[in-house]
């Protein structure tokens, strides 16, 4: 059986188009990690707000610094910094940059509602 270099050709292109389509899935399930990881730390921050509102007037809670305090509290407790951390070492800067124009997005329209 002879096999021609265009079965070859045909062969390790095919592979590459496996082996891109693939990379974009990780890529694309690892920002869907991001996203659910940042809307559950959103949520709880939600919580955390309506919670104070119960005690607190709007202008004791900015003037306490309240709403900021209750975004570092859900940031570090979901630990988004080690997860945007470990996305940027596992996908680089482009990718990286990518899911925070994401981030930032979601987080815009979903810290303000």
């Amino acid at each position: 059986m002879k096999t021609s270099f265009k079965n070859y050709l045909g062969l390790a292109t095919l592979l590459f188009v496996l082996a891109f389509g693939a990379a974009c899935s990780a890529i694309d399930d690892d920002t869907t990690t991001v996203l659910v990881k940042y809307n559950e730390a959103i949520s709880v921050y939600h919580e955390d707000i309506a919670l104070a509102k119960t005690v607190f007037d709007a202008s004791t809670m900015t003037g306490l610094n309240m709403y900021q305090g209750a975004w570092d509290k859900a940031y570090e407790e979901h630990k988004l910094d080690s997860l945007l951390n470990w996305f940027y070492e596992k996908h680089g800067e482009k990718e990286y940059n990518k899911l925070m124009l994401k981030v930032d997005d979601n987080f815009d329209r979903k810290i303000n509602k």
